[in-house]
């Protein structure tokens, strides 16, 4: 059987990496509260969990705005410029399988997921005015009517995150399945890559 020699290298700092979690597992429980609320008849226990998909959402709005700073002054890979390949989205080079940090296509996923969460954070501020009386627009003169308007555009922000979670979670098995130890990297903060022919080489010297 043939042995696969990896390189590895720490890439996500630690930050990046408590960010990524914390705004993972806020999102994961505004869908729990969505659902949740949905599921129950109208009442004070149905309102003190959309109350709570509220505060959620302020959590994550928070998580965001902190995740946008660390992309501006935060270490090479954590930076928003690690994100942009315009070359390899055009097509004008082969994106560098070997290389380091976020990868060219999954950036643009990311890139978009990040657009849309912003979208869904704006909404869900107006919504949060309209339907509740809270946060920093209740006293804008929101109402009722006007934060129904966006209600479909938040509810179809929800439906792509879904999307790229799903599409997310698929392409971590494929990788893992190939041999590829990805899943980790938010954890350890390490990548690892296949070393070429040379330095499988010099490894089993």
């Amino acid at each position: 059987m043939e042995t696969v020699t990896y390189r590895r290298q720490r890439v996500f700092d630690p930050l990046l990496r408590l960010l990524h979690w914390f705004n993972a597992l806020a999102i994961v429980l505004l869908f729990a509260t969505e659902l949740g609320a949905e599921a129950l008849e109208k009442g004070p226990v149905r309102d003190a969990v959309w109350h709570g998909h509220v505060l959620l959402g302020y959590g994550l709005i928070a998580g965001l705005g902190l995740r946008l700073l660390w992309g501006l002054v935060g270490p090479q890979r954590a930076r928003w410029s690690d994100f942009f390949h315009v070359s390899v989205w055009l097509r004008r080079q082969k994106a560098d399988a070997g290389a380091f940090g976020h990868d060219a296509w999954a950036s643009l996923a990311y890139l978009g997921l990040y657009a849309v969460l912003i979208g869904m954070g704006a909404t869900g501020l107006v919504a949060a005015a309209g339907y509740f009386q809270l946060g920093p627009l209740a006293d804008g003169g929101i109402t009722r009517e006007l934060a129904h308007s966006f209600k479909e555009v938040h509810e179809l922000g929800a439906n792509l995150v879904w999307a790229f979670i799903a599409v997310h979670i698929g392409a971590l098995i494929w990788h893992e399945r190939r041999g590829a130890p990805m899943a980790q990297s938010m954890v350890s903060g390490y990548q690892y890559r296949v070393a070429d022919e040379s330095q499988q080489a010099q490894s089993a010297v």
